[in-house]
């Protein structure tokens, strides 16, 4: 078995002294470090057991959180996973200073998803869309509540943060915050040359867009119509298919909104009673298929 960095500074001390009193036990310090954690990979599915830091170990069970935890031969497979993360947040509960991954997640990702079980994901939906890279075509999950369609984005976005990409998410609350902050500071138009064109933008619940104003609607629809110039997909969450989220809008914005859609997004219906993926016509008015 490979030594910890550690034991092996005190395996090569103690065998350099030729007259130590006390020998060390370099096992001993080994195990003081490191703990035993059993656990079965989440791609191969095979048992694993593994020596962890016992700060990490102690903040996954405290936490209660159920993370994916990956074997280290499909690890490699698969690039950034969730096992860097365990690692990152075990250096944290160390005293570790806060990385830029901390600070960007602390700041685009609610609390509520930064812990999600992707194994309690629509499978069907996840395993064909979860890995989506941004581009000129993005994605649009829509269907009734509670079938893990904001946690499948914001993971989505989460999954971006550990790849090093500039991500940008909101809801309807803090898409209208940031509006009227930004015209009131008079620096709208620099908001939609620089935040607006990161790699990947999600807006949540966009059918809970009604009711903020004319004004914000319109700047939904500026901010969409500018995305699809400059061929940059987006990834929106909605409980409403494409004629109740055109409904949903002042009928003038509302239609060129869901056209706009379904230029720069997939449609992918989320339903957890289907077990497969759906291309149910979804029509608005002027074709807009959403």
């Amino acid at each position: 078995m490979p030594r910890h960095p550690r034991t092996q500074h005190l395996h090569h001390q103690h065998h350099s002294t030729q007259h130590s009193p006390d020998p060390i036990d370099v096992e001993t310090v080994y195990q003081e470090d490191l703990v035993e954690f059993r656990y079965k990979c989440s791609i191969c599915g095979r048992d694993r057991c593994v020596k962890v830091d016992k700060h990490g170990l102690d903040f996954y069970r405290d936490s209660g959180i159920m993370l994916r935890i990956v074997c280290p031969k499909c690890d490699g497979q698969l690039g950034p996973s969730t096992n860097e993360y365990f690692r990152h947040r075990a250096d944290q509960m160390k005293g570790k200073p806060e990385t830029q991954f901390d600070k960007r997640l602390k700041t685009w990702i609610p609390p509520i998803y930064q812990d999600s079980d992707e194994e309690r994901f629509p499978q069907h939906i996840w395993k064909t869309h979860g890995s989506w890279v941004h581009g000129p075509k993005g994605l649009i999950f829509y269907g009734p509540p509670q079938c893990s369609k904001s946690r499948m984005a914001y993971q989505m976005a989460i999954n971006q943060l550990k790849l090093g990409n500039e991500v940008r998410c909101y809801d309807p609350r803090s898409f209208r915050a940031m509006i009227e902050r930004n015209i009131a500071n008079k620096t709208l138009w620099d908001w939609y040359e620089n935040d607006a064109m990161v790699p990947f933008f999600l807006l949540d619940d966009l059918g809970k867009f009604r009711g903020e104003g004319r004004r914000i609607e319109e700047e939904v629809f500026n901010f969409i119509k500018l995305r699809h110039e400059h061929k940059l997909g987006l990834v929106v969450t909605s409980n409403c298919d494409g004629n109740e989220l055109a409904a949903m809008f002042t009928p003038s914005i509302g239609i060129p909104i869901v056209e706009r859609l379904n230029l720069i997004c997939k449609p992918v219906l989320v339903d957890r009673q289907l077990t497969q993926e759906t291309e149910l016509p979804h029509v608005v008015p002027h074709n807009a298929d959403l």
